[in-house]
Order: structure tokens, then C-alpha cells, then sequence
């Protein structure tokens, strides 16, 4: 399984690569650049959805809602926001065996449950 790297966490990369200072890049320049981040963050989705916890998914989400959205990329934000509902929906939980004490998961399940119920709220 891929993961980004712990000298970058979460989603600092990609952000800070979506945010380009419009004063070293033209209009179009700053508009490919961003354009390239959504395509990457929509591969990884689609793609290697399993990179995802419950906070990696709070923070993409927060990013189309806080930037992408305000930016004016509605068309991409729709569907990075319909790969993420997809996938969530998609990815249900592991089956819960029954209780016992070697093989109750507790913390495992309630991930689960938490990403499902917040992209529920936040997204759906």
C-alpha cells in the first residue's frame, strides 16, 4: 500500500502545489497547475482508495469544499466529491466476525462506521 511520505503529511503537498502564487504564473499557468493537482487527488481516489483512513478523507474533503469549491472549479469538485462518496459507499467494512475477545476490532469498526457517517453528512 502507498502512503505519502511522514515528511509530508496528509495533504501539504498537494495543496501547496494547488495554491501557486499568482504573481510568478500567469492566469492559465495557475488554472493547469491546479488543474493537475485535482487530477492526481481524483487517481488516488479512484485508484489506491485503500490509502485512505477516516482523517486523510476529512482532509481531501475539507480541501474540494475549501478550495476547490471557492476557487471556481465546480465541474471538479462535483466529481472528486462523487469518487469519494463512490468509493466510501463502496468500501464497506470489514465483516464484523462475532465477539470474542481475539478477533473484535472495535477501534476498526468504528473507523469505519465514523467515515462512512461523516461523508454521509459532509458529501452526500
Amino acid at each position: 500500500m502507498w502512503r505519502l511520505p511522514d515528511r509530508c503529511p496528509a495533504l501539504p503537498c498537494p495543496a501547496h502545489r494547488y495554491h501557486v502564487p499568482a504573481a510568478t504564473h500567469s492566469d492559465a499557468e495557475v488554472k493547469r497547475i491546479q488543474l493537475r493537482v485535482c487530477n492526481v487527488l481524483k487517481y488516488w481516489v479512484s485508484q489506491h482508495f485503500d490509502d485512505f483512513d477516516h482523517d486523510l478523507i476529512q482532509t481531501v474533503v475539507n480541501f474540494v469544499d475549501e478550495s476547490l469549491a471557492v476557487d471556481g472549479h465546480d465541474s471538479v469538485t462535483g466529481v472528486l466529491r462523487n469518487a469519494i462518496v463512490k468509493r466510501v459507499r463502496g468500501h464497506s467494512p470489514p465483516p464484523v466476525p462475532p465477539p470474542t475477545f481475539h478477533c473484535w476490532n472495535a477501534p476498526r469498526h468504528a473507523d469505519a462506521l465514523i467515515t462512512i457517517s461523516f461523508v454521509d453528512r459532509h458529501v452526500g
